[in-house]
């Protein structure tokens, strides 16, 4: 929804399809009205253009957007053929934590997600990934379903 064109359009279609949707740290900024995102900025300049960018996001959207997107889940839990998936943006913890691997303040995404408390996660800021080590050259949301030995499919 932050940083497209259309932001009330994005909302409106997943309202009116009544697509499930957790909240991540720009919907909750823009939907409790905080005046800034908790996102991370490499540059000056991705912080400037992510501020210009929630500026208009938050004009483009009315009360009840904002409502909406305010009362969004932090997470969803799902139970799939015995299987616990959680799916949380950011991590568990925090919906704004960036797994990034140059940061030596947190360890790697792969070891974050094997001390997730449920048989299969899907939670990052996947833009600061870096590709796959599969040798398939499919993006990380694919590893969790191949360390639990599911089939990542539509991927």
């Amino acid at each position: 929804m932050g940083y497209g064109p259309d932001p009330a359009g994005v909302i409106g279609r997943l309202r009116s399809l009544g697509i499930p949707s957790i909240r991540g740290n720009y919907d909750d900024g823009i939907g409790n009205r905080r005046g800034q995102c908790g996102c991370y900025y490499v540059t000056e300049q991705a912080k400037a253009d992510g501020a210009a960018s929630y500026a208009f996001t938050d004009a483009a959207l009315g009360d009840a957007d904002h409502a909406w997107l305010a009362a969004l889940p932090d997470d969803i839990r799902l139970d799939v053929d015995g299987v616990r998936v959680l799916l949380a943006h950011g991590s568990p913890r925090r919906i704004n934590e960036y797994l990034l691997l140059d940061r030596k303040t947190i360890s790697s995404p792969d070891s974050q997600t094997k001390r997730m408390p449920t048989s299969s996660a899907s939670g990052t800021h996947p833009h600061s990934l870096p590709p796959s080590a599969d040798g398939a050259g499919r993006p990380h949301r694919a590893l969790p379903q191949q360390r639990f030995g599911g089939q990542a499919q539509g991927w």
